[in-house]
């Protein structure tokens, strides 16, 4: 499976996927200018993110996009018994169209800027997730380049190890189509707490807001940041989850539709501490 490529066919049906481990931990950052390393600590658990130096700062929840798109192209050619490899190929064009964003000069700037930070940063935990766990100083992506031919203009993608497992072995949670309508870096990361709460066997889940606060990775205080929260159960307008704060707690209910089928089951928490 080394260095083979996969084309990324968006003729076909697919859902929008991510990896487990940067739903359970905050591996990507809020803010596009966060460029400080950071440690974080969660119920015994610990992550260290690293960039790697005079680099243009950590990979952004934005940033994340193009891991979603890569592993959920890969997901369907799995399911469907295709052959497959460590490489995502696909064209700007295709990419920035999927995730809603314009196709200007900039728009094209921001996607190189997005795959240097991926490429320049570093994760580092000891959490495991079914039997997983990340190598020191894991690559959110191995590399990326620009193949020319006479038909189009392709991005190539190598995607780490660890990410290849997690798909090969179906470790991986859905995300909803309407993911990528989420613009507010804040609304996208709740919403993958959500999920992994709630993605299981488990329609309900809670959470306080001190672990959520650390869970998000905001760099505001506690209280102001339950004063976010609290805004955001008023206006949330996702459908399928509804948010309640009661005190300190956020409680997260989820309506399942008579189509959904988890992928992964028992990897929520509902520990409120």
């Amino acid at each position: 499976m080394n260095n083979a490529v996969y084309q990324c066919d968006l003729t076909w049906p697919y859902k929008l996927k991510s990896d487990l481990f940067s739903l359970m931990l905050p591996v990507f950052a809020l803010d596009g200018k966060a460029t400080n390393d950071a440690i974080i600590y969660y119920k015994g658990l610990y992550l260290e993110i690293n960039t790697i130096k005079n680099s243009i700062g950590r990979a952004t929840i934005k940033d994340k996009a193009i891991l979603v798109f890569c592993l959920s192209q890969l997901m369907v050619k799995l399911n469907n018994s295709y052959e497959t490899g460590n490489i995502a190929s696909f064209t700007a064009y295709d990419f920035l169209t999927t995730i809603g964003k314009g196709t200007t000069g900039k728009d094209y700037k921001d996607l190189e800027k997005s795959l240097q930070r991926l490429n320049n940063t570093r994760i580092t935990t000891n959490l495991t997730v079914k039997g997983i766990s990340l190598p020191t100083e894991a690559r959110l992506i191995t590399e990326y380049r620009y193949i020319k031919t006479s038909a189009a203009n392709y991005i190539e993608v190598t995607l780490p190890e660890w990410l290849l497992e997690c798909a090969h072995k179906g470790i991986v949670l859905d995300l909803h189509s309407t993911y990528f309508e989420l613009s507010r870096p804040l609304h996208r990361r709740i919403y993958e707490i959500c999920q992994q709460k709630c993605g299981g066997i488990y329609p309900k889940g809670k959470i306080s807001v001190s672990n959520l606060h650390r869970l998000v990775g905001s760099g505001s205080s506690v209280a102001k940041f339950r004063c976010v929260i609290r805004e955001l159960t008023q206006t949330w307008n996702l459908e399928h989850f509804t948010l309640t704060l009661n005190k300190s707690i956020l409680h997260i209910s989820k309506t399942l539709q008579k189509s959904e089928q988890p992928t992964v089951s028992g990897v929520a928490d509902t520990d409120q501490s």
